[in-house]
Order: structure tokens, then sequence, then C-alpha cells
């Protein structure tokens, strides 16, 4: 796929995702609840990743902030096999870390 067809697809297929600038691979963050959600996130993607033969570069950072990245490396983009991985993983729970409250203003 080359660029434009991988952004048209991901548009409709992973809305939530982004395109790298170079259309060559597709990636999600996710700002997670802990340090144990992000893994747990990770260790839900490896038996899809096992059963699709496809592996994705996978990162924490912070200790909470959890991403995912997909591209076919030998064919140095995307395929229709890192969309199927991409919505597979896109299906998964993930425990986000939730907004903090606003303080209340001291008159």
């Amino acid at each position: 796929m080359d660029a434009a067809e991988v952004r048209k697809s991901a548009a409709v297929r992973l809305p939530a995702w982004q395109v790298a600038e170079d259309g060559r691979s597709l990636s999600r963050t996710h700002q997670v609840a802990s340090f144990v959600e992000g893994m747990n996130w990770f260790n839900a993607i490896t038996p899809i990743a096992e059963a699709e033969g496809h592996h994705p570069d996978l990162s924490l950072v912070d200790w909470n902030i959890a991403s995912v990245r997909l591209s076919t490396h030998a064919l140095r983009g995307v395929t229709e096999n890192d969309f199927i991985v991409a919505e597979r993983i896109e299906a998964l729970p993930v425990v986000l870390k939730k907004p903090r409250k606003a303080k209340k203003a001291v008159e």
C-alpha cells in the first residue's frame, strides 16, 4: 500500500490510530492507569501477535504511556495484515488513566 492508501484505509478502519508521516507504520498510544495496566495491555496483544505471526513494536514510557506500532518490515510499509492485527488490538480492553478532577478555587 502506498501512503495515500494507508491514510485512507486507516481513516475508515482505525480512526483512533496514527499513520506515520511516511505512511510506513500504524501506531496507537494510550495513557494507561498504571505500569501494570500497560503490561496487561501488552500481554493481551501477545496471543494476537503470535496467532497472526506478526509482531508489533511495543513501548512503555514514563510508567504509563503505552504504545504499539505495526509495519511489515520485510516490505518496508503497511499491509493488510497490519490492519488486521491493529483492528484486533483495537478491540482489546485497556484501563486508561482517569483525568484529575479540577480543584475548587479558594475564595
